[in-house]
């Protein structure tokens, strides 16, 4: 397949500085973070809406490419759910549409912190092109929690970095030396890769002509073409952090229930109050661990009343809601670290 990299736009992911860590945490324990700090709980409801930027208007046929971006990762088969919104307060991921100033989105839970234009993510150029439609598909990636394949440290990619900075100083996209680095040649760390093998075909990965790369081959000679679809290893990557089902336990009153100690996996349970009062649903135990509560019914998750995450402090997630007599509520708990010794758990009183 040739090379299509010549003229084409690329993302743009906005630079975030990572969250100070306490000092002394052994390397363990800074990898695991480094995994599932930006993920989403399972099950999250997650709502967008379409946010007209200045003259910057939402033209339907570009809206319909966004949705069916949204569609093809639900159809992966995860257990995240989508839904559109027009009221912007309601939303977690605001949508711009404002041409020359890239394609970006903030990655995973990050859409919750950051706003630029006040947007969280962003789209610069038509959609309707096959190249547009992959750049919808890459930057939801980003939402869900997925950095730049190409940026994977087992790629074994060695730049030929003077024509990398001046091919992207050109047109189209006129990037300088620090924003080159920072979507191209930094190398991510193995813990926000997990470890997993490069995907040269991913929906996350950029297309590079000939001459960019030095190593390995054959892509110092062929390049890296364009990619438009997920790859297998992408559907696999999601359904991993966002399986479509999963095991949920009864959880009784003052009775501590065990939580998976394996790394960014997610435990999951059902409470059902018999009286109306406030409630304190609190992680026990040295694990680091992000929990939240949310209202269901029949099943469904309708919202999520609140989430806490106590990574890398002393501290144990704690949350305090009102819970109503007859309803149902999802408690979730995703472990981000767990240390030798007595297992996490959770209870709530």
């Amino acid at each position: 397949m040739a090379v299509e990299s010549e003229h084409l736009h690329y993302c743009d992911l906005p630079q975030v500085r990572p969250p100070a860590l306490p000092s002394g945490l052994q390397a363990d324990h800074v990898e695991a973070l480094a995994i599932t700090s930006n993920k989403w709980l399972n099950g999250t409801p997650i709502t967008y809406c379409f946010v007209q930027i200045g003259q910057f208007v939402w033209p339907d046929e570009q809206k319909e490419v966004v949705r069916w971006a949204f569609d093809t990762w639900k159809n992966v088969g995860i257990g995240l759910n989508f839904a559109e919104t027009t009221d912007k307060k309601k939303a977690t991921l605001l949508i711009g549409l404002m041409l020359g100033n890239g394609s970006w989105s903030y990655i995973g839970t990050g859409v919750l912190h950051n706003r630029s234009n006040g947007v969280n993510m962003n789209f610069g150029w038509d959609l309707t092109t096959p190249w547009g439609r992959a750049t919808a598909l890459h930057e939801v990636g980003h939402a869900l929690g997925m950095p730049h394949e190409h940026q994977n440290p087992k790629s074994g990619i060695v730049w030929n970095e003077e024509k990398v900075l001046e091919y992207f100083s050109r047109s189209p996209n006129y990037w300088g030396e620090e924003k080159t680095r920072w979507n191209i040649l930094r190398s991510l760390s193995m813990a926000e890769v997990e470890g997993s093998n490069w995907d040269s075909h991913s929906i996350m990965h950029y297309s590079f002509a000939a001459g960019l790369i030095t190593a390995p081959k054959p892509y110092d000679i062929q390049g890296i073409p364009s990619n438009t679809q997920l790859s297998n290893e992408d559907k696999q990557w999601m359904r991993r952090f966002y399986p479509s089902q999963s095991n949920v336990v009864p959880l009784s009153l003052n009775t501590p229930s065990p939580v998976a100690t394996k790394i960014a996996t997610q435990s999951d349970f059902i409470f059902r109050p018999t009286e109306t009062r406030a409630y304190q649903l609190e992680a026990a135990g040295d694990a680091d661990l992000k929990i939240g509560l949310m209202e269901v019914n029949d099943g469904n998750i309708l919202e999520v009343l609140d989430v806490k995450d106590d990574s890398a402090t002393e501290d144990n997630a704690k949350i305090t809601a009102e819970l109503k007599a007859g309803k149902s509520y999802r408690i979730a708990a995703r472990t981000h670290f767990s240390p030798k010794g007595v297992p996490p758990s959770i209870f709530i009183r």
